[in-house]
């Protein structure tokens, strides 16, 4: 049978102890060695001994003080042990309250990340409202005049639905979805959404051959 343990359980099981070790006091018929003396032994940080492991019985204000008197290191136990618990819960607090504000904190970097999102089906819309198809849109490593390497969102001159395009509009939007995702990830999203909205180059084929559509990216290569 299972038994809750309280301070009152302590003091009962330890007063038995000491009324049944006093001269000429005959062991009561229910006195018993039981697993939750042991347990609330071990939880006080009392030694597992005789004294400490007979039985529970039930507490008299009488015998409650004769334990008092007895065993007042148990009720001082009792007493940190309130403390250790009002502790525990001032510190479940504490974790709730950091707890929320990294949350908060989360939801505001999750906010400025939105600002700065492109997606594959942007990027779509953008050469189709700009050149009124939907180019192939890339990144590529080149240098510049200064011979320095950089990073470039190219708009190429090949477009969806032409018969020479190598792409199907699958495998297409494929390709602008990885193109956005590095853009967003690099940081430079609104960037490049703003300088292809403002240019005013085409991607065409002339008698120079392909021009495409270059902006340089604000990354470190």
């Amino acid at each position: 049978m299972s038994m809750a343990f309280t301070p009152h359980t302590r003091v009962s099981t330890v007063y038995a102890t000491a009324v049944a070790r006093q001269p000429g006091v005959r062991k009561p018929l229910n006195m018993r060695r039981t697993v939750a003396s042991r347990a609330v032994c071990k939880a006080d940080g009392h030694r597992d001994d005789e004294n400490l492991q007979k039985t529970f019985v039930s507490s008299t204000p009488a015998k409650l003080f004769y334990f008092q008197a007895q065993h007042p290191e148990l009720i001082s136990s009792s007493t940190h042990y309130r403390q250790v618990m009002a502790h525990a819960a001032d510190d479940a607090d504490l974790a709730r309250s950091s707890l929320d504000s990294f949350s908060d904190a989360l939801d505001s970097l999750d906010d400025e990340k939105d600002y700065d999102v492109i997606t594959g089906q942007e990027l779509r819309e953008i050469s189709e409202e700009k050149w009124g198809r939907a180019y192939d849109i890339r990144i590529s490593q080149r240098r510049n005049q200064l011979n320095q390497l950089r990073l470039y969102v190219q708009v190429m001159w090949k477009f969806l639905g032409q018969k020479s395009f190598p792409m199907s509009e699958r495998k297409y939007m494929e390709q602008l979805d990885a193109v956005a995702e590095l853009l967003t990830e690099w940081g430079v999203a609104d960037q490049v959404r703003k300088d292809l909205l403002k240019t005013n180059k085409r991607p065409v084929v002339d008698t120079t051959g392909g021009n495409a559509v270059s902006i340089p990216l604000d990354v470190e290569t």
